[in-house]
């Protein structure tokens, strides 16, 4: 068995190492990368792995609406955070088997995991002449598990091995999660459903309302901006007409319809503002929103019944996100082929998608 020292062990522990063996070595990528193998299965790994993560976040929001759980409900978050850790890992999971799927490596593939947790596709034949010592230089801490005993196993067999790795999965759901969270301005509900009775999952700004009066002129042209930036705030699109949206909605605030009618106007009266002041009615805020949207509150609200709708407000930050996942995976050989199946999906069969002789 082999010790790391003391001083060697405090660097491989430190913050920066562990960060640094999560993504691939750039000065290995600039040696070992090549236009002509690697630009089609790069470019395929982080176009599944984007497609992945968005199409997994929006099946993730299905099930919520299918639960009526939404943006604004009390474990929204804790739900939205739960469905961009798993679609996290379901986009890393699809770049490592597209890599696989597109690169023919002389003896299979293979995940290596050290003891830093580094996760790359790697040709066994660069990566298994140690059982102590991998490629990177760190000692394997999982040579005395059944999953290493296995995987030594498959690989003297030339079988592709599993993408599946703990380590790596966390740190996929850990990485997404962050990514989300910043790009969607501190919040994870923009990946639940939208409540139409309720604040939208794409809410970022409101203005003012003046009670139960509707937005004049001047209001709409503010909202008519945040419309155009940020999209409805229940559905996020972008550019239908738009309507100030009372939050909490009039009915709901002043207890009745009639009763916001009655406080709607430049005359309302003593006792009217009486009644009001009593039940402590909320203040209210306008917030951007289409006709679509307003025609499905109304009725919600009339019927008293929950409306949620899907929205497509997280695609692009979850595209993005993706793709950052999937270039995270992708580790180019010098040994590397196109392989004959993929070479053949993209019609070329030819000479640069044989197998490299064993």
């Amino acid at each position: 068995m082999t010790f790391l020292s003391p001083a060697s062990r405090r660097k491989s522990f430190s913050f920066e190492s562990l960060i640094e063996n999560k993504f691939p070595d750039f000065e290995h990528w600039k040696n070992n990368f090549r236009l002509e193998t690697h630009a089609l299965p790069l470019a395929f790994g982080s176009a599944a792995s984007a497609v992945c993560m968005a199409a997994s976040m929006q099946a993730f929001q299905k099930v919520a609406l299918i639960a009526k759980i939404s943006s604004a409900s009390n474990f929204g978050p804790v739900l939205g955070l739960g469905s961009t850790m798993m679609a996290s890992v379901c986009a890393g999971q699809a770049m490592l088997f597209a890599s696989d799927f597109s690169l023919s490596r002389e003896g299979g593939k293979v995940h290596g995991a050290t003891q830093m947790g580094s996760f790359v596709s790697a040709g066994l034949k660069q990566i298994s002449d140690s059982s102590d010592i991998n490629s990177t230089g760190y000692i394997s801490n999982s040579d005395n598990s059944k999953r290493s005993r296995r995987r030594r196993k498959n690989r003297k067999k030339g079988m592709m091995e599993t993408t599946w790795d703990e380590d790596e999965t966390v740190f996929d759901a850990a990485l997404g999660s962050v990514l989300f969270f910043f790009a969607s301005q501190g919040s994870f509900s923009k990946a639940m459903p939208s409540d139409v009775a309720k604040i939208g999952a794409n809410a970022v700004e409101s203005i003012k309302a003046n009670g139960s009066n509707y937005a004049n002129e001047t209001q709409k042209a503010v909202l008519e901006k945040f419309m155009r930036k940020y999209g409805c705030h229940h559905c996020g699109r972008k550019t239908l007409k738009v309507i100030g949206d009372h939050m909490p909605p009039n009915k709901i605030a002043f207890g009745s319809a009639a009763n916001a009618a009655a406080s709607r106007g430049a005359s309302v009266s003593l006792y009217q503002k009486f009644f009001n002041f009593i039940r402590f009615v909320p203040k209210q805020r306008f917030w951007p929103q289409c006709e679509s949207c307003a025609v499905l509150q109304s009725v919600a609200v009339r019927d008293n019944v929950r409306k949620l709708i899907s929205h497509s407000g997280h695609a692009k930050i979850a595209l993005g996100i993706g793709f950052f996942i999937g270039l995270r995976h992708f580790y180019p050989l010098k040994d590397d082929r196109l392989n004959p199946n993929f070479d053949g999906v993209l019609g070329n069969r030819g000479s640069t998608g044989q197998r490299a002789e064993k």
